[in-house]
């Protein structure tokens, strides 16, 4: 066998693995928006089927919440979605070939909420220190936990993953994953350089690298 056809080999089970992939990934179908009492705002997400576990985090300059769902794809026809709704301004979400990232442009730094119904995924906008049910490792549930729970947040938190990827308009983008998403993020600039400060966070040596 020649190095020719080594590599149409590797590719076709390339494109047979990226397909079985996209076969059983959820699609996001539909997104709505709604006004709540206490000047909350809820994000309606509806797949073809059951939602995945969410990990996200919150960033307090520029205010936002990132969200993360792993093994789905979206067929909402824009990637922008003005919201104007309490706290909540405006959506973004963008799919790769590995998971659907929505980011949440706020007002003002506040917490969220994420629960299911059905194939819904709800993200409640505006929920301070009464989160519920808190992650574990970063993820998000409501599974057999009461709706709202009182607990004082834990601040503290590692970094999970960092990645590398370029924007559809050609921008690089530094995605970092933390396993809290109420660990603290400041985000300035010095000198033309963007400089991002975690408090209280670890991360593995491995980690420690220079992505190109």
């Amino acid at each position: 066998m020649n190095m020719k056809s080594i590599i149409i080999k590797n590719s076709v089970m390339a494109l047979l693995l990226f397909a079985a992939m996209s076969l059983h990934a959820s699609v996001i179908k539909d997104v709505s928006f709604a006004s709540l009492p206490g000047d909350k705002t809820e994000m309606k997400l509806s797949f073809d089927s059951m939602p995945p576990e969410v990990s996200g985090y919150t960033i307090e300059s520029p205010a936002r919440i990132a969200l993360d769902l792993p093994g789905t794809t979206s067929e909402l026809k824009s990637k922008y979605h003005k919201i104007g709704l309490g706290n909540a301004r405006t959506a973004i979400i963008v799919g790769t070939p590995e998971k659907t990232r929505v980011i949440i442009n706020l007002t003002e730094l506040t917490g969220y909420q994420t629960r299911k119904e059905g194939n819904d995924l709800l993200v409640i906008i505006g929920q301070q220190e009464d989160i519920q049910d808190q992650q574990v490792d970063g993820l998000l549930s409501s599974q057999d936990t009461p709706r709202y729970q009182s607990r004082k947040k834990d601040e503290s938190g590692r970094i999970i993953d960092v990645d590398f990827r370029r924007g559809d308009l050609g921008e690089g983008q530094v995605l970092i994953s933390l396993s809290n998403p109420n660990v603290p993020v400041d985000i300035s600039q010095e000198s033309g350089r963007i400089r991002v400060e975690f408090n209280n966070v670890r991360i593995a040596e491995e980690m420690r690298r220079r992505l190109d």
